[in-house]
């Protein structure tokens, strides 16, 4: 299977229905400013798939909103998915429609937040590889209020199967930007007023001692490698996180989740509880 067949598809219960909850909440707000990541194109369910709740919202949901729903079987969903991919006897396609560029996410941040003094969030990958890293950067920061993910069309997990599984159905709230350059990106969130932080271990300044509030992107390099070179050298400034001498790093989702709650704590920003529900 290729990046691209991967790309295509979502499977579990949670990452399904949250994508058919995204699209009936966009149908009902009447065209707000909301940004998805796709919507279902089809729905394959096992016969075998153990019914509950989740399943009897996902075919009322998938009825309104005209997705067949395709009788198949675990050797079928294996085909599109994966053999190790815990699909819970349902997967979906997703259709994907234009993509988001930089520029269009610029304008609808402007446009949504017209009027409104508070701070944004912005995430950006640098070469994160795992996609269940990926998955609960995704959802930790749509958890924290983020406005949007950065990431590239290389050298970077895709938003797979496993990604989407690994978010918790915010993978279908929280809107991916795929962009060609990270560096000319982040000089160009420098021109819409965003601060640009690194996370990085030999940072110079702790996390808890710099001020955050401001609108700011916040930079978490891949596995291992870290930040990219370049992409170090732009940034505005390089937190570290204060550890224990005897640990050595953090998995970059919880690094990124502590990293997101502090600014949430200095901007004191009020989460609706009720549409992050994921």
């Amino acid at each position: 299977m290729n990046d691209k067949d991967e790309e295509d598809y979502i499977c579990g219960r949670n990452a399904i229905l949250a994508y058919l909850e995204a699209n009936s909440k966009q149908t009902i707000s009447e065209g707000e400013s909301e940004q998805k990541n796709g919507e279902l194109d089809k729905i394959f369910l096992t016969q075998s798939a153990r019914p509950d709740k989740r399943i009897d919202l996902i075919r009322t949901l998938a009825r309104e909103q005209k997705v067949p729903i395709i009788v198949s079987n675990n050797q079928q969903l294996e085909r599109l998915v994966g053999s190790e991919s815990r699909h819970q006897g349902i997967v979906a396609r997703l259709s994907h429609g234009k993509s988001l560029t930089l520029d269009e996410f610029l304008q609808s941040l402007s446009e949504s937040d017209r009027g409104k003094e508070k701070n944004k969030l912005l995430v950006i990958v640098d070469g994160i590889q795992d996609p269940h890293n990926l998955g609960a950067i995704i959802r930790v920061g749509h958890a924290a209020g983020a406005k949007g993910l950065i990431t590239t069309f290389r050298r970077a997990v895709g938003t797979t199967a496993a990604v989407a599984r690994a978010s918790a159905g915010a993978l279908a709230r929280l809107p991916v930007i795929k962009v060609q350059n990270l560096v000319s990106t982040i000089e160009e969130l420098k021109k819409h007023g965003f601060w640009i932080a690194g996370l990085d271990a030999a940072g110079t300044t702790s996390l808890f001692k710099q001020d955050l509030n401001l609108n700011l992107a916040v930079v978490i390099g891949g596995e291992g490698s870290g930040l990219g070179r370049l992409v170090t050298r732009h940034c505005d400034f390089l937190l570290n996180i204060p550890m224990s001498p005897e640990c050595e790093s953090l998995n970059a989702a919880v690094a990124a989740g502590i990293v997101f709650y502090e600014y949430v704590r200095q901007n004191s920003v009020q989460i609706n509880a009720e549409s992050n529900k994921s």
